[in-house]
């Protein structure tokens, strides 16, 4: 957009320079942005107008746990846990806020998928005695990363 001749000779302000309305990304232009999140069925839950403004608006992304972090922190937790341990103590400590149920949602699905992701590399075994049961993670002494048998039998 050029800038408008002011009578006087110099240039004035162009639409949005005056209050400081430019945003960074989409220039001086008014718009409106919406941000929306899609089902798997590809309707809409919710669509929230952003109007336009100085400072661009973005969602808040959470840091979740994952599957990679639940797997380092279990191999840690491996050797100082008893056998027999229930699957929840290998969870991280986890901050309370306003987002804590998700976020322990989360870790727990992690740290169930690392603990079947170390069982298929026999580190360790999970069983569970009946069904809803808590699970419980024993680790493997015959799996890859078992140490050598030394004794007067090898």
């Amino acid at each position: 957009m050029a800038r408008n001749e002011n009578p006087g000779g110099g240039p004035t302000a162009g639409r949005g320079e005056a209050v400081g309305a430019i945003n960074a990304h989409y220039g001086r232009e008014a718009s409106a942005l919406f941000y929306t999140h899609v089902s798997a069925r590809h309707a809409p839950y919710r669509t929230v107008a952003i109007p336009p403004s100085g400072d661009q608006i973005c969602p808040r992304v959470l840091r979740l746990w994952q599957a990679s972090d639940a797997i380092r922190h279990m191999s840690q937790r491996l050797g100082a846990l008893p056998d027999g341990s229930r699957l929840i103590d290998y969870l991280p400590a986890l901050a309370d806020g306003p987002d804590h149920r998700l976020r322990r949602r989360a870790a727990l699905a992690s740290t169930l998928v690392a603990g079947l992701e170390l069982a298929r590399e026999e580190v360790l075994t999970l069983q569970q005695d009946t069904v809803w049961a808590a699970i419980r993670v024993v680790r493997r002494h015959d799996g890859p990363d078992a140490a050598p048998a030394t004794g007067p039998d090898s």
